[in-house]
């Protein structure tokens, strides 16, 4: 343990030296207008005491470092009961259900489940010891048709109950007599008939919900229902359009300012709403205490207004075709074929109205 002094006075910077000279320890040695502060050990601390009494030397002294700070706080007797109760608070809490945590996609499985826990009487600050996760999982899969995946397991102070249901069955496409028609507008590319009729052409632009092959074939003078089966692919079109006004819209800050401060001691501060319609907001946070989690937020609200700047229009167009087409090409299908991309412009008085296209092939049809 250190002993740190304090001495005022005139004439301080040889006590530190004399004392070194002395043989004593002196470190932290710290002078500000007439005072000088420094540290030595503990065990010295008479002598150091007793040689600044010699010299008449007006001083204070107290104890500092770690040490000293763990002999502080346990004089803090309700500092220490309060964190005793709080660690036992914690482990006695930790030893109960605190949440339950449904996981599935059917509102009715989950009902099913929750009756479930109610007739087993398991409910939230039940003890975690009543919980039996393997019975609930036994009762689950017995009481609950359609189910492919079930967990119960209690993770923490949580009651974790995943479920994934069944997934229904596929429709097979071609039992029943039926057409496939076009999923959206396209020009036809391929057609590759299986079973039915082609009524449509390469080359030919057909609408969304366009028949494309239609269920029946020709057997000599008759024609014969079937279940129409095939592919189809065309060329689609997907585009964006925008306007180009040889301006841009900037926020600026008018100088303005508003500030407000929130003692927090947990969770996320509430400060007042600025009045303000439109503004930025810079925020920081002190701490106030190395004990307690308590520490203030302050906001400050800069006032802003959107000002019309004119900018060069060429740069421009080339900046708002380039973010056209990387919104086009996330609305195009995964691992689309593009066969090409091009952009046309008209100009309507002072402005540019644009067309960004994509181009694609893909396939088109589906069972009716």
């Amino acid at each position: 343990m250190k002993i740190k002094y304090f001495i005022s006075g005139l004439n301080l910077n040889r006590i530190p030296d004399s004392l070194s000279r002395r043989g004593f320890s002196v470190t932290e040695i710290k002078k500000s207008n007439a005072c000088i502060s420094f540290c030595v050990q503990s065990k010295a601390a008479a002598k150091v005491s007793k040689y600044l009494d010699e010299i008449n030397c007006k001083y204070n002294r107290k104890y500092c470092g770690i040490t000293a700070r763990i002999r502080a706080y346990c004089l803090r007797f309700g500092l220490i009961a309060g964190l005793v109760l709080i660690v036992a608070a914690a482990i006695w809490i930790s030893g109960f259900i605190l949440k339950i945590d449904i996981q599935c996609n059917d509102v009715f499985v989950a009902e099913k489940v929750k009756q479930i826990l109610s007739d087993k009487n398991v409910k939230l600050y039940c003890a975690k010891s009543f919980v039996d996760a393997a019975d609930l999982k036994k009762n689950i899969l017995r009481n609950v048709e359609g189910l492919s995946y079930t967990e119960v397991r209690i993770v923490g102070s949580v009651l974790r109950i995943i479920i994934r249901e069944e997934l229904p069955k596929p429709d097979i496409v071609g039992l029943d007599d039926g057409n496939l028609i076009a999923t959206c507008d396209a020009v036809i590319t391929r057609i590759v008939c299986i079973k039915g009729t082609a009524v449509v052409n390469v080359g030919q632009a057909v609408r969304a919900g366009t028949v494309l092959i239609e269920g029946y074939t020709k057997i000599g003078e008759e024609y014969v229902s079937c279940c129409a089966l095939g592919e189809v692919y065309g060329k689609v079109y997907i585009g964006e359009k925008l306007t180009v006004t040889g301006t841009v819209i900037e926020k600026r800050r008018t100088g303005k300012t508003e500030t407000v401060s929130a003692l927090v001691l947990r969770g996320n501060a509430k400060l007042a709403k600025s009045t303000f319609e439109s503004f930025d907001t810079e925020t920081t946070e002190a701490y106030i205490s190395d004990i307690l989690p308590a520490k203030i937020v302050t906001a400050v609200y800069y006032e802003t207004v959107n000002v019309e700047t004119p900018v060069d229009i060429n740069i421009q167009k080339a900046l708002l075709i380039k973010e056209a087409q990387k919104r086009v090409k996330l609305r195009l299908p995964e691992n689309a074929d593009i066969k090409r991309n091009w952009a046309v412009e008209k100009k309507v008085d002072n402005l540019y109205i644009i067309d960004v296209y994509y181009e694609i092939e893909q396939k088109i049809s589906e069972a009716a």
